[in-house]
């Protein structure tokens, strides 16, 4: 009995590691930040930050992108020594649904920055994760 009971308790142990735990996300969009294309002589380096948002309504939906500069860039995304964040709001005013917008190391005085997403519409608010970036 006791045999049953631990083959039984080893069965489901691997059986809960073996699944997929997956994010679900209310919202559907891309944001990603890769290397500008964009070329600049002063020795500045660029990140460019690309999103699509086109499947949502901007005129009922808010979305910020929050950047925070990092000081200690070896800790990564859990790094706690920070320099002030940049928020951008993309409205149907100003930023088109599908987009980009270049970050300068120069202006941001970094080498990294970790970033997320807040989108608050009628579906509720979804905080994404947070995501590291390293200019070097």
């Amino acid at each position: 009995m006791k045999k049953i009971l631990l083959i039984f308790a080893v069965m489901s142990l691997f059986t809960a590691i073996g699944q997929n735990i997956e994010k679900r996300t209310i919202y559907d969009y891309k944001l990603n930040f890769v290397k500008s294309p964009t070329v600049i002589t002063s020795g500045d380096i660029l990140a460019r930050g690309e999103w699509d948002f086109s499947k949502l309504d901007l005129k009922n939906t808010t979305i910020k992108i929050e950047v925070i500069s990092i000081k200690d860039c070896h800790n990564s995304d859990n790094a706690t020594r920070y320099k002030e964040d940049l928020s951008i709001l993309i409205d149907n005013k100003t930023y088109k649904s599908k987009g980009f917008k270049d970050f300068s190391h120069l202006t941001l005085m970094t080498k990294c920055f970790k970033w997320r997403v807040i989108i608050n519409g009628k579906k509720g608010e979804e905080i994404s994760d947070w995501n590291f970036y390293s200019f070097i």
